[in-house]
């Protein structure tokens, strides 16, 4: 048996140093790989100010420090190919890429699908930025990427430290009070962030445009999440307290050698893009390795130990909350849902009952609510339907008893909040033994919201809970077929949201 042993630990060592060998080798083709294959798009080893010059648009790079330290690059399009640069100001746009992503994002479609170069070319001085850790923004005036210090930030930090440092930037640079800001993804969970809380950072937008908006990630479905089954310890044994899913030369030695044939162009969107999901029909997939090697392009493990402790405080949310709608253990035990005794409730009459026996509170309660806005035979076991009594508990329910409950034992935890160092390193950030929350509904600036029905990431559910706390919402539309990429990839984005994007700027000057 012993000797058994042994041999599959052979065998097993050798199968792990042969895939080692294959990525050692592959890495190392990388470079020569690249320049041999003239048929591959030129953008794939450009940055993001040669990608803009390659379309015939003018470019510019900046540096911005924040006050901790960070060096980031900001890109700028000053104007359109068929306009020159003039004595007056043009209207200024910040564009602000999403988790995992860099500021190529609004860049790396041809022209005509760019959101960048459309609005470039719309009449906006254009500003696209990088948050810090990702390929363009590695670098501080005393770390190095090399320290774990360096990567010690989370998504916290890139709304109140690279946020301000950036707009002020922006404002100070163009003369320009006001500016219009466009996020994607974790590109509006800062902006949600940094706007609700530093009024006068606020005072300093014109209009919040929100793609695929995320403030809480309470029913998102993409793998982004899953790292929230495992304690925190486990992820910074796994993944290292560095940086998380870079750029690298062997990302782009894949993408080169396989995306670029067009039989595997899908496969690769299907390795690349799983985290987020994306629809191979609305993608231009002959442009799949120009997108995979500028995206992924890397954030810190301590920002996806962040997202994972959103997820991790929604489920705890959910379990919560449905044992604060069941009734009384002794009465109409109900076991079918896995949580003893959980709420089945039927919503398609005017009384509410639990798992069909009748109502054991005869006064009205927030069930009775629910009906109008919900499909039938709705059941309170499904995370719809509590979604749905959340948004009326806060949003109609204010005044009455239920918000207190709802509050301490649900609602907080499906907020927003700052990164949870543990009871002990929370009292040294914050002063007090939990991270503090963040209020969407403290935000004033005017905002357009677009979201889709098939975004894992950006679920239609959170998005639902998300219009009831945005006091000026200006404008909302749902694009039914739409996944997490289309809001920057799409075919048809130009025609489902980048026009409505340039006319609301216009009617909003």
């Amino acid at each position: 048996m012993l000797h058994r042993g042994r041999q599959e630990r052979t065998k097993d060592m050798g199968w792990l140093l042969l895939c080692v060998a294959f990525l050692v080798q592959g890495a190392v083709q990388c470079r020569s790989t690249v320049r041999r294959d003239t048929n591959l798009d030129p953008e794939i080893n450009m940055n993001i100010s040669e990608i803009i010059r390659f379309w015939g648009y003018p470019a510019e790079e900046h540096e911005v420090i924040t006050e901790d330290g960070y060096i980031l690059s900001v890109n700028r399009i000053p104007h359109g190919v068929k306009t020159k640069l003039s004595d007056d100001p043009r209207p200024v746009v910040f564009l602000q890429h999403g988790l995992l992503a860099a500021g190529s994002n609004w860049v790396t479609n041809l022209p005509n699908g760019s959101l960048g170069f459309i609005l470039a070319d719309a009449g906006y001085d254009v500003w696209i930025g990088n948050s810090r850790g990702n390929t363009w923004s590695r670098k501080h005036v005393k770390l190095s990427p090399l320290e774990d210090a360096f990567w010690k930030f989370s998504y916290d930090e890139m709304a109140q430290k690279d946020l301000p440092a950036v707009i002020n930037h922006i404002t100070k640079t163009t003369g320009q009070e006001q500016i219009y800001y466009v996020g994607h993804s974790q590109g509006t969970t800062i902006a949600f962030i940094a706007f609700s809380t530093m009024p006068e950072l606020a005072s300093k937008i014109k209009m919040f445009f929100g793609l695929a908006p995320v403030a809480t990630v309470a029913f998102t479905a993409s793998p982004m999440t899953k790292l929230s089954v495992f304690p925190d310890f486990l992820i910074w044994d796994l993944f290292g307290k560095k940086d998380f899913l870079p750029q690298s030369a062997l990302i782009k030695w894949f993408a080169t050698k396989f995306c670029s044939h067009e039989p595997l162009s899908e496969l690769c969107g299907n390795i690349f893009f799983v985290l987020c999901g994306f629809d191979e029909k609305n993608l231009n997939m002959s442009r799949t390795p120009v997108y995979t090697t500028h995206c992924p392009a890397g954030t810190s493990v301590q920002n996806m130990i962040h997202w994972s402790q959103s997820k991790t405080s929604a489920l705890i949310t959910q379990s919560r909350a449905l044992k604060l709608l069941a009734p009384s253990p002794s009465a109409h035990p109900d076991t079918s849902c896995g949580i003893e005794p959980r709420a089945t409730v039927a919503l398609n009459s005017p009384s509410a009952g639990h798992s069909g026996a009748p109502p054991l509170n005869p006064q009205p309660r927030p069930f009775d609510l629910l009906p109008p806005f919900t499909p039938h035979n709705c059941s309170l076991c499904s995370e719809d339907c509590l979604l749905i009594f959340h948004t009326l508990i806060m949003g109609q329910a204010q005044d009455t008893p239920y918000r207190n409950m709802a509050v301490q034992e649900a609602v907080h935890r499906g907020k927003l909040m700052a990164y949870d160092y543990g009871k002990a390193g929370n009292m040294v950030h914050y002063n007090q033994s939990t991270p503090p929350l963040y209020y969407v509904q403290d935000m004033k600036v005017p905002t357009a919201l677009w979201s889709g029905s098939h975004d894992t990431l950006a679920d239609p559910k959170d998005v639902a809970v998300l219009l009831t706390q945005v006091p000026n919402l200006v404008y909302h539309k749902n694009i039914p077929h739409w996944e997490h990429l289309d809001f920057i990839w799409g075919l048809d984005a130009p025609q489902e949201m980048y026009n409505e994007i340039v006319n609301l700027m216009n009617q909003h000057l």
